[in-house]
């Protein structure tokens, strides 16, 4: 018989609905985008407002945005221990926590009997026959999925030249770059490279701009370069929280595409993050032929 597991139970509660989902060690985030376990609605919270971690027994939260703010059994919180059958509050919506002892689910608490749908028992028993669910959802040597990198800037810090010294050579540099700034930006949503080129032309076109007294084309140009570079930075940053939720729910085939994205944003840069990006891709590649070869 197997021993008892011990899991972390949240209910959430919305005008008087209580959805409930549990998880064993680990770390599941509350807010509004897409990649979130515990979605708020769009004027409920921000894309990522608190996460939950439970190691070992115990519960812990951190706030990651300051509004609406956050309570814990209606006292101002900003980060901390949560101790079992505590309630974290964001504006209306409220979160139960408490530990329990039985198998870890996500979702919507159901309500019915416990265990899996009779097509999932199948298919799991299936996947464990041939081999391909016990290569596939193995952790990684040495745990490297929880524990990525500090992400680099996306952008460079400091301002940007303009690479034409006369008045002439400035203004047609300035109309060229935001000439190809604005091809780059309409592919911009498709291909992260092209999104950052568009920045960066954005950037020397208003350092053109100024240099020849154009304040209303440098104004311009500037905004544009903040528009996207406000964009792609909070892309990055979602992109990144949904690949380390992906790698924790062994979701590895939406993964590596994942990895392929982020790849795009810090293309032709060698830093501990890419090298981790690159050391996931192998080791996910390699596990994927191992499982082909267990069939």
């Amino acid at each position: 018989m197997a021993e008892p597991l011990e899991l972390l139970r949240i209910e959430v509660i919305r005008n008087g609905n209580v959805t409930a989902l549990e998880i064993g060690d680990g770390a599941i985030l509350v807010g509004t985008g897409s990649h979130c376990d515990v979605r708020l609605l769009p004027q409920e919270g921000a894309p990522e407002h608190l996460r939950v971690d439970f190691v070992g027994g115990r519960v812990s939260a951190r706030v990651l945005a300051p509004t609406p703010a956050c309570a814990l059994d209606d006292r101002a919180f900003a980060g901390g221990a949560v101790p079992t059958g505590s309630q974290l509050r964001i504006g209306d919506v409220v979160l139960r926590c408490k530990t329990v002892v039985g198998s870890a689910r996500r979702g919507k608490d159901s309500g019915g009997k416990g265990g899996l749908p009779p097509a999932v028992r199948v298919t799991a028993l299936l996947l464990l026959a041939v081999g391909f669910y016990v290569v596939l959802s193995e952790p990684l040597p040495h745990d490297p999925l929880m524990s990525p990198p500090h992400a680099p800037p996306l952008f460079p810090n400091g301002e940007v030249a303009c690479p034409a010294v006369g008045e002439g050579d400035a203004t047609f540099e300035a109309r060229r770059s935001v000439r190809e700034a604005e091809l780059r930006g309409e592919r911009a949503p498709f291909h992260a490279q092209d999104g950052m080129g568009a920045v960066a032309l954005y950037d020397t076109a208003t350092a053109c701009f100024a240099q020849v007294g154009a304040e209303t084309e440098a104004n311009e140009a500037a905004r544009q370069a903040a528009r996207l570079r406000a964009f792609f930075v909070d892309e990055f940053r979602v992109r990144r929280v949904r690949l380390e939720r992906l790698l924790y729910r062994a979701k590895y085939v939406q993964a590596q595409r994942e990895i392929a994205i982020l790849q795009g944003f810090l293309y032709q840069r060698t830093d501990p993050y890419t090298e981790w990006l690159a050391a996931v891709q192998r080791e996910l590649t390699m596990r994927f032929a191992r499982a082909e070869k267990a069939k």
